[in-house]
């Protein structure tokens, strides 16, 4: 990798990676099924010796011109790669299973946009962003030939692409207002990005088009924030839209391990001060005490949805010698 500048402001920034993966097991495993009172009525001993090796090159190139320090536009592509591991392979639950024949992922991002600020007051960056994968690896509702319940299946579901947008922008209140006079400030910022996740190419209609799994449209952060030379206090909003949990876009199962993540929002508060070597922090996190969830377990301690905390109070003290 290297920075080349063929004009003052502007740069080229290729960049290039050779890697070779090995990966093998040796053993075996067992499995086995169990009725309703725990009694084993299937159980088999299966033989896992394999080797997988494969070697590929990763390029990448970024562009930026900086007008001036304070406007930048700037622009990135590259390639991916995911490889599987162990733990994508030999899952040991009874609600979640493994395509044996899953393949790495591979693809590529891309994304351009443009930062900078207006007089130290106002900071910004605008971005839009594109990502595209090959045998995108999800999760899918199958049954059980022998129980027939409902488990969790991973494997390749087929190509997906994502886009969207992403901003921030941050406003100096008081030294919008008063200058460089102004002895302490009330920053407004926001967070927002948008996006759009889907399925595609695929062999299976019941996927084509279909919201890729824990990808929300819509994550929203705003807040303001208050400080002097040596208090801070800062209040945040954060709003996340809601989201699926498998391939399927499935709502509602009766194990709850897949299913419909709803919206749900989270705000925060805190005080932060210093005096010479000491600075005192306090803040309440989950304000409003909302009641939500951002994930669902397969095992322990579920199978379920995992509630997140309610509103909880911490204090620090730091000291600097």
């Amino acid at each position: 990798e290297n920075i080349f500048y063929p004009f003052q402001k502007f740069s080229i920034i290729p960049g290039i990676r050779y890697e070779y993966i090995h990966t093998a097991s040796e053993g075996y495993y067992k499995e086995e099924y169990t009725d309703l009172a725990g009694n084993i009525i299937y159980q088999q001993t299966l033989e896992d010796n394999r080797s997988s090796g494969r070697s590929f090159v990763l390029a990448g190139l970024g562009l930026s011109y900086k007008g001036s320090d304070k406007l930048e536009v700037y622009g990135n592509i590259s390639q991916n790669y995911r490889s599987i591991n162990f733990n994508d392979m030999r899952i040991v639950n009874p609600n979640s299973k493994v395509d044996p024949d899953l393949k790495d992922e591979s693809g590529y991002s891309a994304d351009m946009g443009i930062r900078g600020n207006v007089k130290q007051v106002f900071n910004y960056d605008l971005s839009v962003f594109y990502i595209n994968y090959n045998n995108r690896i999800g999760s899918v509702i199958m049954v059980d030939s022998i129980l027939f319940n409902t488990y969790r299946y991973r494997t390749n579901i087929s190509d997906s692409r994502n886009y969207g947008l992403e901003s921030f922008m941050e406003l100096d209140v008081f030294r919008w207002i008063r200058g460089d006079k102004a002895k302490a400030g009330i920053s407004i910022f926001t967070n927002l990005a948008w996006l759009d996740a889907r399925y595609i190419n695929s062999k299976q209609p019941a996927f084509e088009n279909k919201k890729v799994e824990l990808v929300p449209v819509v994550i929203a952060k705003t807040g303001i924030s208050f400080k002097t030379e040596n208090f801070k206090a800062t209040y945040q909003y954060a709003y996340t839209a809601e989201q699926y949990t498998d391939a399927t876009n499935a709502e509602f199962t009766s194990n709850a391990v897949n299913g419909l993540i709803p919206a749900y929002y989270v705000m925060d508060f805190s005080l932060e001060y210093t005096y010479r070597w000491f600075t005192l922090a306090t803040g309440i996190n989950n304000l409003s005490n909302a009641i939500y969830f951002t994930r669902r377990s397969e095992g322990y301690p579920g199978p379920g949805i995992l509630p997140s905390d309610g509103r909880n109070y911490y204090v620090t003290l730091q000291v600097k010698l």
